[in-house]
């Protein structure tokens, strides 16, 4: 390995790292190796043989770097699990999902802004059927990538919520809601799920009447929820919450989640599946990308009654026209 590849390597091993992990320690007790030893090798004094490569590769799960290049001021490392393994039900995506919020727990100042053209799955939770035709949207257009969705296979023969889902609905719902945070929704939040349910029913996927208009009605039922949570500016658990209305422009879904020791970016990618970066230059222009939208959006919380009730009036009609 040369040396500039070499100093590339251990930047993406420390930026996998858990904040505040002794690296230099780690790396020494599995090499095997002083301090010293080790910085030579972080700074690329002394080349990593094969068998150290190896070691540290299936030590910090990190890919193998085959291509030599400088590390220029654009370059970020970005984390996608998906690229490994696509979950293939609602548990494997919810279960690593929770993890990441009780990890944030343990973090001071935490708070999450979230930008999105979509409904939020955390408020999609709160309701089973709504959460489960979402899961099964995802898991045949997104993560199955051998099933076809054949005319034969009916969602209304996948309602059911299991015990195991119900925790893990519940359980992610309200580790959200435990954080303070600031939302942009764009007008067409709903567009992509409306959209969903229209072409199912076309497909001939829902043919029964009574789950058709469940799902509408837990959409109504979702943003009556959220207006009384804007107007009172706080979440259930007490967490201080904004919503702002974005007319400005259409974006991706994007997280960013400020902390005080390690603040991280998510945006999706092939949705539902969340990419992961801890890169300080990420987090930086997310935040003034964040600030400069929020300076160009309507503000919905606590006193802005008339633009608040416009809004989530606009959305109810939206719902209506479909049904």
């Amino acid at each position: 390995m040369d040396q500039d590849l070499q100093i590339s390597f251990f930047k993406s091993l420390k930026q996998n790292a858990s904040h505040g992990v002794d690296l230099a320690g780690q790396i020494g007790a599995l090499l095997k190796l002083n301090r010293s030893a080790v910085y030579n090798r972080i700074n690329g004094k002394t080349r990593l043989n094969v068998d150290e490569m190896r070691d540290l590769i299936l030590a910090f799960d990190v890919d193998y770097p085959l291509i030599s290049r400088e590390v220029s001021d654009t370059d970020i490392s970005v984390s996608l699990t998906s690229l490994t393994r696509q979950p293939s039900n609602s548990i494997e995506f919810l279960s690593p999902l929770l993890a990441q919020l009780q990890l944030l727990g343990g973090e001071k100042s935490v708070l999450i802004r979230y930008v999105t053209s979509e409904i939020l799955l955390f408020y999609v939770l709160q309701f089973p059927l709504l959460a489960k035709f979402k899961f099964f949207v995802w898991k045949y257009f997104t993560w199955d990538r051998e099933t076809r969705l054949g005319g034969g296979r009916l969602f209304d023969k996948h309602t059911a919520v299991s015990s195991e889902e119900a925790f893990y609905f519940n359980a992610v719902r309200a580790a959200y809601d435990d954080f303070p945070s600031s939302e942009i929704w764009h007008s067409n939040v709903l567009d992509n799920t409306l959209s969903q349910i229209q072409y199912l029913e076309s497909a001939g996927h829902i043919k029964d009447p009574k789950i058709r208009s469940q799902l509408y009605k837990d959409i109504h039922d979702l943003l009556d929820m959220l207006e009384l949570r804007v107007a009172a500016g706080r979440k259930p658990s007490g967490a201080p919450y904004q919503l702002f209305q974005n007319e400005a422009t259409h974006t991706n879904n994007m997280i960013l989640v400020q902390a005080e020791f390690q603040s991280v970016v998510y945006f999706t990618y092939d949705n539902p599946n969340l990419c992961r970066t801890t890169d300080p230059k990420i987090i930086d222009y997310t935040r003034d990308a964040i600030n400069n939208l929020e300076r160009h959006c309507i503000p919905l919380s606590v006193t802005s009654e008339k633009a608040r009730t416009s809004f989530f009036s606009t959305l109810h009609d939206r719902v209506r026209a479909q049904e």
